[in-house]
């Protein structure tokens, strides 16, 4: 069997077999096949992920095959998949019905029951993550059984199951909440560093899509503010397709070789970029044509939700630190705002929250443990919890201390999965045994 190794090249692991059943039945007789074999089974979506969630030792499980729109409601504005559709599979069939999802990550390219594990969000201040959108659900146990859960026939089963981290059984049909498709007007705009962390709370709340980009050692942050709009007007493919081919694939992955050979060089090449790249400009296009951004550059990346009030005070410390431990970072730093909810495992857990994303290039390894380790610790300090798709190295009990319904997903864990088969060393770290 080929080694399974992530998107970003983070996590790797080595099953025994990567099985693609074509109907429940069929995954029901693996699981059973694999319990009496005593081997544990891992789910496996797109790997988009930076932490091994989806890594084993035992089956590796794709739901490629278990992709279908199953109903569309569009009175009700529901729509029901089999878990293992792609999101911009599942965004072209809702266009096609006239809806869509206001609750779109940077890219589009993880399986629905993935996204949910991880509570994969867009930047929003007023929306919560695309786990807030599940409204139904059917699962596979462990033992082959079969539970369904609604907003009404069982919402403890669905508040558990909307951040599911692949630890309570196999999500096989997702029905979510849309709404009409509509179209988006983004506005970028550079903003000097010290204006955005004494207007934070304004610039936050001054339009319905929120993100800041910041470029280490520069003096400037970006900020994208998106509005809906009447004016229908697509997207051009062209610039879309120069950021993607272009400048992420080309010019972006040159200038970080660069920059893994020479770090001294990277503040004034940052500069030279925030000057080229971070400059006014407006841009109009369905609203999944706008919120996701061009597949980036392959990198590392460390992503804590903070209470949205520290966020002044963690992106002037994060400066503080890499300007004192004299580090060279080459990637931006990302801020999204995401609204709370209530799924026991989601990192906005009844807060709103600040989704600082801390990134950096593969090639700096050394500088990286010290980044990482240094702004894991500031973002610890302010409460912070991770992103379960992203790096993080925080324990089992400061997880319980920041997780308010940990041990309760830990209980249902126990109840549904008493033999562990679904276990891995990422939930032995995160979850225990």
């Amino acid at each position: 069997m080929p080694t399974f190794t992530t998107w970003g090249q983070t996590a790797s692991c080595q099953p025994i077999a990567h099985l693609l059943p074509r109907t429940e039945p069929e995954l029901i007789g693996m699981l059973r096949r694999a319990r009496a074999e005593g081997k544990r089974v891992k789910l496996v979506g797109g790997g988009h992920s930076w932490s091994p969630i989806a890594c084993t030792e035992g089956y590796h499980i794709s739901l490629d095959r278990l992709s279908r729109v199953l109903s569309v409601d569009p009175k009700n504005q529901l729509v029901t998949v089999e878990a293992g559709m792609r999101i911009w599979q599942l965004l072209r069939a809702l266009h096609a019905q006239g809806l869509t999802l206001p609750v779109i990550g940077s890219i589009t390219q993880q399986s629905i029951g993935g996204a949910l594990a991880t509570a994969t969000h867009g930047s929003a201040p007023d929306l919560g993550s695309l786990s807030t959108r599940l409204v139904g659900l059917r699962m596979v146990l462990a033992s082959g059984d079969v539970l369904s859960a609604t907003e009404s026939s069982d919402p403890t089963l669905l508040a558990a199951a909307q951040v599911h981290l692949g630890a309570l059984g196999v999500l096989t049909q997702v029905t979510l909440r849309t709404v009409p498709l509509f179209y988006l007007r983004e506005a970028a705009q550079p903003l000097p560093f010290d204006e955005v962390i004494h207007t934070l709370p304004q610039l936050v709340q001054s339009a319905p899509y929120v993100k800041l980009w910041w470029m280490p050692h520069t003096d400037q942050v970006q900020i994208y503010r998106c509005q809906p709009t009447t004016e229908r007007r697509e997207l051009s493919p062209i610039p879309t397709w120069l950021d993607e081919h272009l400048i992420n694939r080309h010019l972006f992955p040159g200038i970080l070789r660069v920059t893994s050979r020479y770090p001294a060089a990277i503040p004034m090449l940052n500069r030279l970029i925030s000057r080229a790249y971070f400059r006014p400009h407006q841009r109009h296009g369905r609203n999944t044509d706008i919120l996701p951004v061009p597949m980036p550059p392959k990198h590392e990346e460390i992503e804590y939700a903070i209470p949205i009030e520290r966020t002044a005070t963690a992106l002037s410390e994060l400066r503080l630190l890499i300007a004192r431990q004299h580090l060279r970072v080459n990637f931006p730093v990302e801020l999204r705002f995401v609204a709370p909810d209530e799924a026991w495992l989601s990192p906005m857990y009844r807060r709103a929250a600040c989704c600082l994303g801390v990134y950096i290039g593969p090639q700096l390894s050394s500088l990286r443990d010290r980044y990482f380790q240094a702004a894991e610790s500031l973002l610890q300090s302010l409460g912070g919890r991770p992103h379960w798709g992203k790096q993080f190295t925080a324990t089992r009990t400061y997880l319980r201390s920041v997780y308010p319904a940990h041990d309760r997903f830990v209980a249902l864990r126990e109840a549904l999965d008493p033999q562990r088969l679904f276990q891995n060393d990422f939930l032995q770290h995160v979850l225990g045994d």
